[in-house]
């Protein structure tokens, strides 16, 4: 069975809360036994719909 593959589109907009947000989202991941293979970091949650499409886009998740 292929392992499930996650994409991460992250703010760094207060980035002290996204950055822990994010590691809580790696562990879980890695708990699951699933993987991570895009990590996008944006200024801000405005931001977030352009990067989710463009990694959709890239048909990887």
């Amino acid at each position: 069975m292929d392992k499930i593959k996650l994409g991460f589109v992250i703010s760094e907009f207060s980035r002290d809360i996204t950055y822990m947000m994010e590691k809580l989202a790696e562990e879980h991941a890695e708990f699951l036994d699933a993987e991570v293979i895009y990590k996008i970091v944006v200024p801000g949650t405005f931001d977030m719909p352009l990067a989710i499409k463009k990694t959709i886009g890239k048909g990887g998740c």
